[in-house]
This record gives structure tokens, C-alpha cells and sequence, in this order.
């Protein structure tokens, strides 16, 4: 699937997502978080990168079909 990355939507998406991970790094560089909010922050970051590439991304192929075998259409 190709994204429309001039599309509302996208910009909406991105914005949410590049607020996040505002939070998130801010989170992460304080001194109260613990051992296990920092994995839990790490992979919030992780994810939320991934999201924003997806415009980038060339395989087509979800966990999902992999997982389970499916056929992409």
C-alpha cells in the first residue's frame, strides 16, 4: 500500500506520532524513569519510528501473512 504522504491524514498521523515521541525521549532522559519504564519507553520509540517510516518501507509483507501463511492479494 502506498501512503500519501501530502494527504491530511498522514499529516495528522505524523504529528500525533512526532508528539509522542517528544514524550517519550523526554521520558526517557529523566531521572525517575526505572529499568522497566525504560524498555517499555525504548520500544514505544521503536514502534513510533517504524510508523513514520512506512512511506519509506518496500516489502509489502505484514507479520501477520507470515505468521500465518496468508497471501498477499
Amino acid at each position: 500500500m502506498k501512503i500519501d504522504i501530502r494527504s491530511d491524514t498522514w499529516k495528522e498521523v505524523t504529528g500525533w506520532a512526532d508528539g509522542r515521541l517528544v514524550k517519550a525521549r523526554a521520558a526517557l532522559e529523566s531521572d525517575a524513569t526505572d529499568h522497566e519504564q525504560t524498555l517499555a519507553l525504548r520500544a514505544q520509540i521503536k514502534v513510533l519510528k517504524a510508523l513514520l517510516e512506512l512511506p519509506n518501507a518496500t516489502s509489502t509483507t505484514t507479520e501477520s501473512e507470515v505468521a500465518f501463511g496468508i497471501e498477499p492479494p
